[in-house]
């Protein structure tokens, strides 16, 4: 038998996307990062310097300025083409847009430029011992003495522990509840008083190396706070919305390459006198499962577009984003099981992408909170919406 796919989604630059992702052989890299963590800088470069860092960050920024919905595509076909790895690259400027925002001139010629060039990173550090999903929880402190602030605390789950020249840190700045006495720094990470440590390998995505920070006494220049004091998280809404319906669509190019090469190996294998592709079995879940990553692409497109048009959009991405995760490791995992014991072992990717896309249900929000998040779009306190 023979397998037609359904197209893939499609825009003007994916072509070239193609062609970038074959000449840098990008899938061979990110199953090489599974085995031998580090960050890749030679191909971060390469990225930069083809336009593939920062595909939402305004032109005169230096980045692409494409609409969210149009940068969904081609995090996708990332993705398919190599897994979770380069996508979440590409995403890296998006990620610190709080400092291409509000930072000083200063700052962005030094470390967000730079980045978008794929010259250097910028981590973000939010989650501390006693505070993940509740970011009302920091304790990290930043005291302003003389000018400068000091950071004490801990941060843990850090991506890029060792790695990031830089990080936006999140601090309390005063005692107001919840995180509304939170404020956003640049930090440098080879100041005085920083110290650096790597976690135990993660179960996936370990290129990312994390691990602890430890702040102590720490000096930081005023005028590396982003923003007004207080309004760390509330400058961080907009970047998170945008950011959580691109990571979906991450998800699900990579479960779309996992879908596919389950079709090819429906039709080309035989059990019981047959192709499984004839047998209900198969079939059917097949079918069921290109079903889930139509209708979840679209949640994505269209939570995105809402986004491009200025409307709020935080519960839409959050739904795409709980949605995504958890079709994705399903096709994942059928694409494994179809493929018996091969798809077991790590000969074949689907045990890496596995593991890779269930930090989806972790990382930048749980979706547990994207739940709550959805649901804010369903009641208000004053009664149904």
């Amino acid at each position: 038998m023979r397998a037609t796919p359904p197209p893939l989604p499609d825009d003007p630059l994916v072509p070239d996307l193609v062609e970038f992702c074959e000449h840098h052989r990008l899938a061979e890299s990110s199953a090489r990062l599974d085995r031998q963590p580090e960050f890749p800088w030679e191909i971060f470069r390469r990225m930069g310097h083809a336009g593939y860092l920062g595909l939402t960050v305004p032109s005169e920024r230096g980045g692409r300025g494409l609409p969210a919905a149009r940068a969904a595509v081609l995090l996708f076909h990332l993705a398919y083409r190599s897994g979770t790895t380069f996508a979440k690259l590409s995403l890296q400027p998006e990620f610190a847009s709080v400092l291409g925002e509000q930072g000083g001139p200063e700052l962005v010629a030094e470390y967000f430029a730079p980045m978008l060039r794929g010259e250097t990173l910028v981590a973000n550090q939010v989650t501390e011992p006693a505070a993940g999903s509740d970011a009302g929880g920091i304790q990290l402190t930043a005291a302003l003495e003389r000018g400068e602030y000091r950071l004490d605390g801990v941060k843990t789950e850090a991506a890029f522990a060792v790695d990031a020249r830089a990080a936006i840190v999140y601090g309390r700045t005063s005692d107001e509840p919840g995180t509304r006495g939170i404020s956003a720094f640049l930090v440098e990470q080879d100041r005085e008083g920083v110290r650096r440590s790597l976690s135990p390998p993660d179960l996936g995505e370990r290129w990312m190396r994390r691990g602890q920070i430890v702040y102590e006494g720490v000096r930081v220049p005023i005028d590396h706070r982003l923003g007004p004091e207080g309004s760390g998280f509330k400058l961080v809404r907009t970047e998170l919305t945008r950011e959580r319906g691109l990571l979906a669509a991450i998800y699900l190019g990579v479960a779309r390459a996992a879908w596919d090469q389950s079709l090819q190996h429906a039709a080309q294998r035989r059990a019981f006198g047959e192709p499984l592709a004839r047998q209900s079995a198969v079939r059917d879940r097949l079918v069921d499962e290109w079903a889930e990553l139509e209708s979840s692409w679209l949640l994505v497109r269209w939570a995105l577009e809402r986004f491009d048009r200025g409307e709020r959009a935080d519960a839409y991405t959050a739904l795409a984003k709980a949605t995504a995760t958890r079709v994705a490791l399903e096709v994942i995992d059928t694409a494994l099981q179809f493929h018996g014991g091969r798809g077991y072992s790590s000969e074949l990717p689907f045990e890496r992408w596995w593991r890779d896309v269930r930090s989806g249900g972790i990382a930048h929000g749980p979706t547990e909170i994207m739940r709550r998040i959805a649901s804010t779009g369903l009641w208000r306190e004053d009664g149904p919406r």
